[in-house]
């Protein structure tokens, strides 16, 4: 019988920024994930597309499956998969139970590995400016959960334990329910009423909370309900210096979430920069971009035109030579124009290069072709390649460079474009009687999705008309109804006004324009 490995993994506090390259590469490589609470939807946006994806997350007072079915799954699909990745909040051996499920295997004699994780008893407070340590306020930190195995309660005794540690930040895990009860046993065993204290719920997310009180007034909070979980409560002096020292909070996108649907194959340009202005980003991806072409139209496309280019090549040469007018060849071969080839995406630009390399398609033999692009992510990504663009649209979508190419009167246009995706470039082309041939080079594949932590002030920010109807396409068409959206074009904007979303529309169709208006509405 096939017998697999076990990753026992920490995916740090929730924001994708604590996640560690070496658990986000076993993320990607997984077959199948057993996922708790605490992991954020934006790390588990990581995961293969055939990954099988188990919830077994816990939450105060709920748990979806008992630990020992826990134990009893990773047992079993260590039989049936290679790479079975146990996912876990914070780090796995502290307050994570990854020790108790490392004993279980190992007397299984399954094969596994623990990963480290970013724990969150140092980077939540971190996240909200609160140091544990302070030369000035604390010289260690001590850690305890209000749960235990066999008795949830802490007793006096551990109280006055607690309570009688000098110059010590207490951080207490997994209690915010009985934060109130804490405190007054806090102060009961000694503790002065005055020492400041924090509650911090959902750290390091976008919807993260700090509540901060003395000990005496948290001790009187008579509803601990007000406290989302997971949460942490932090009691000690370096409380005082959140307000000093919380970074974050001057990012201008701070406790915002925004919601993308880009293609991963596209790159994460655009969730890199939203999240270095503080938000937290999920992109959803429900289009995926795969490879697809006929190797036979792409081989004659070239032979062709090569045949054609040395035919004229050829009658430039002799009928110069006899006028023996050499600047006036020079000048003809320079302007030869055999018609364009137009690229709408940076992602086409790839694929058509890597098709070029696969089949050994020397590009020179493109000689005589003007090249177009519809903006100037897609002229980027042509110089990465060194080719300098020939025409690219004032504005920037594919109606416009239609229209540039009518101006300019082209009498052969070859459209590089994905399968069975309509083209305002390709018919309006068509339109305007214009010899235009398409070659579809990549297809697009739709996945529906579900945003499990969905909030009614997400944020939607939207690249494409595909990007909306993707996203939409997996909900009720009422869904998302009056929720904001940022879209690029106006075709994007009318797409998404007709599933019910307020719009903003950046000046112009580039992910550098689209944030900055961005950052425009919320300066």
């Amino acid at each position: 019988m096939k017998k697999g490995k076990v990753y026992i993994a920490g995916a740090g506090a929730g924001d994708v920024g604590c996640l560690t390259l070496k658990v986000k590469d076993i993320i990607e490589k997984a077959d199948i994930i057993l996922y708790d609470n605490l992991v954020s939807d934006e790390i588990l946006s990581f995961s293969s597309p055939k990954a099988v994806l188990v919830d077994v997350g816990k939450i105060a007072s709920f748990h979806k499956l008992k630990q020992e079915d826990i134990n009893n799954l990773l047992i079993e699909f260590s039989k049936k998969y290679d790479i079975v990745l146990r996912l876990k909040g914070g780090t796995p051996f502290v307050f994570g139970r990854g020790a108790e499920e490392a004993e279980v295997l190992l007397k299984n004699d399954v094969d596994f590995e623990i990963m480290q994780g970013v724990s969150s008893v140092t980077s939540v407070p971190e996240s909200m400016g609160i140091p544990l340590t302070h030369r000035e306020f604390a010289s260690g930190f001590y850690v305890v959960t209000g749960r235990k195995k066999r008795d949830f309660d802490l007793n006096e005794d551990d109280y006055k334990k607690i309570a009688s540690l000098k110059d010590t930040t207490l951080v207490f895990m997994m209690s915010v329910a009985k934060a109130n009860i804490i405190a007054q046993n806090l102060i009961s065993a000694g503790k002065n009423k005055n020492t400041k204290a924090a509650i911090i719920s959902n750290g390091t997310l976008a919807n993260a909370q700090k509540y901060e009180y003395t000990l005496e007034e948290l001790s009187q909070v008579e509803d601990t309900g007000i406290f989302d979980t997971p949460g942490m409560l932090i009691v000690g002096e370096v409380v005082e210096l959140s307000y000093k020292l919380n970074s974050s909070s001057k990012k201008l996108l701070n406790g915002k979430r925004i919601i993308i649907n880009v293609p991963k194959e596209k790159g994460d340009k655009l969730q890199k920069k939203l999240y270095n202005l503080g938000a937290q980003v999920l992109n959803v991806s429900t289009n995926c971009l795969e490879k697809k072409y006929d190797r036979e139209e792409i081989l004659n496309f070239f032979d062709n035109n090569y045949e054609r280019q040395l035919k004229i090549l050829q009658e430039e040469i002799i009928k110069e030579v006899n006028e023996k007018n050499s600047n006036k060849l020079l000048k003809k071969l320079k302007n030869i124009n055999n018609g364009y080839i137009c690229f709408t995406s940076a992602y086409a630009v790839d694929i058509f290069f890597e098709i070029l390399k696969e089949n050994s398609i020397d590009i020179r033999q493109l000689l005589g072709y003007k090249i177009c692009v519809v903006g100037s992510a897609t002229s980027d990504k042509l110089k990465s390649y060194g080719i300098i663009s020939d025409i690219m649209p004032n504005i920037y979508d594919a109606k416009s460079l239609a229209e540039e190419l009518i101006n300019q009167k082209a009498r052969k246009v070859i459209c590089i474009l994905p399968h069975n995706i309509q083209s305002d470039l390709y018919t309006k082309l068509l339109e305007n009687n214009i010899d235009c041939v398409r070659i579809n080079i990549y297809e697009k594949k739709s996945k529906k999705v579900k945003i499990y932590r969905e909030k009614t002030d997400d944020i939607y920010v939207f690249t494409s008309s595909s990007s909306v109807t993707g996203l939409v396409n997996s909900y009720e068409k009422e869904h998302f109804r009056g929720r904001l959206a940022f879209c690029i074009g106006k075709q994007t904007k009318k797409i998404a006004e007709q599933y019910g979303f307020n719009t903003v529309m950046s000046d112009n169709a580039t992910i550098e324009e689209l944030i900055r208006c961005i950052e425009k509405y919320y300066a």
